[in-house]
C-alpha cells in the first residue's frame, strides 16, 4: 500500500504484455504506517512525482493530513528509492480539514495550467456555497502552492449526473 508498481508493455491491444516492476518503495522514504498509504498519485509538470496519503503523516518530521498533496523529488527511484519531500498542496488551508471525508483519493495535473482536479474519500465541503462527494471531481486553479496554498475551486463533474449515486471516484487521468 506504501508503494508504487508500474506495467511494463512489451505489446498492447487485445494481446497485451509485458512485465510489472517497483517504480517507487514508500518504505525507503519514510512511508511506513497504514495511514501513510498511498490513495493518490499524479505528476507535477515539473516531474515530481505527487501523492496523498489516506490519513495523517510523518515523514522525516513533516507531517499533515490526508487532504494535503506531497511532492516528491528522486534521486532514485524502484528497489533502492530516495529523494526529497516537500509539501505541495496544503488542503487544510484550503478547507479540506475532515480527516475522515475529506483525504485525498483522486488527482490529475493539467500540466498546461498547474490546475489540480481532485476527488475526496467522502464528502467535502470548503464553504456553504462549494460542497460535493466523493463521486464528485473539482478543480483547484491554484494561486499559491505549498505551505500557503490558496485555490479558486470549481466543479469538474458531478457524478450523480451520470449515475455515479454510491460509487467513488479514486483514480482518474484527464485527456
Amino acid at each position: 500500500n506504501n508503494d508504487i508498481v508500474r506495467f511494463v508493455p512489451t505489446s498492447l491491444g487485445s494481446n497485451t504484455a509485458g512485465t510489472f516492476e517497483l517504480y517507487f518503495d514508500g518504505s525507503d522514504v519514510d512511508l511506513n504506517s497504514s495511514a501513510e498509504r498511498i490513495e493518490a498519485i499524479a505528476f507535477a509538470p515539473d516531474g515530481r512525482l505527487l501523492i496523498s496519503t489516506y490519513r495523517s503523516y510523518n515523514i522525516n518530521g513533516m507531517t499533515g493530513k490526508g487532504s494535503d498533496i506531497l511532492a516528491f523529488t528522486p534521486t532514485s527511484l524502484g528497489d533502492d528509492t530516495s529523494g526529497a519531500w516537500e509539501l505541495y498542496f496544503d488542503g487544510g488551508d484550503v478547507g479540506l480539514s475532515n480527516q475522515q471525508q475529506e483525504s485525498v483519493n483522486g488527482l490529475w495535473v493539467d500540466a498546461s495550467n498547474n490546475e489540480l482536479y481532485l476527488t475526496t474519500i467522502g464528502s467535502f465541503f470548503i464553504d456553504p456555497n462549494f460542497y460535493g462527494n466523493g463521486h464528485d471531481i473539482f478543480t483547484c486553479e491554484a494561486s499559491s502552492l505549498g505551505d500557503t496554498t490558496s485555490c479558486i475551486f470549481n466543479s469538474f463533474w458531478q457524478g450523480t449526473d451520470y449515475g455515479f449515486n454510491y460509487v467513488n471516484i479514486d483514480a482518474l487521468w484527464i485527456e
